[in-house]
């Protein structure tokens, strides 16, 4: 890949468009066919690929990041926020949610199990 392709590349996944991403890398901006012949290109499309998920994995959370944060919040331990016990609340029933706590919605985790045994028929 040229240097103009890998600027072509972080110029485009700025905001997507190709004509300007190759006026940006240094192609000529009379050239129609620029943008498309470097969007044809597999090495060039992979590149870009690579960097959107480069970017993604930047700007999104994790689970293991937000269940922290939440913990953190739960605990009233996240520096620079004031947290209120409707915060600290909130974020100990998303967790219980997270980790099954709560059971399931018909009034609790344990079921009582009646076993029936016998010769005698029921009414």
């Amino acid at each position: 890949m040229t240097w103009k392709q890998e600027r072509f590349c972080e110029e485009f996944i700025v905001d997507a468009n190709a004509r300007a991403a190759a006026i940006r890398a240094g192609y000529s901006a009379k050239s129609e066919s620029n943008p498309q012949r470097l969007m044809a290109n597999k090495e060039v499309r992979a590149r870009i690929c690579e960097l959107m998920g480069s970017i993604q994995c930047e700007r999104v959370a994790r689970a293991a990041e937000v269940i922290g944060f939440l913990t953190a919040v739960m605990r009233d331990e996240v520096e620079g926020m004031k947290t209120t016990s409707k915060d600290r609340i909130r974020a100990a029933e998303l967790l219980g949610k997270r980790y099954g706590v709560f059971g399931e919605k018909d009034g609790g985790g344990e079921q009582e199990v009646i076993v029936i045994s016998g010769e005698q028929q029921l009414e």
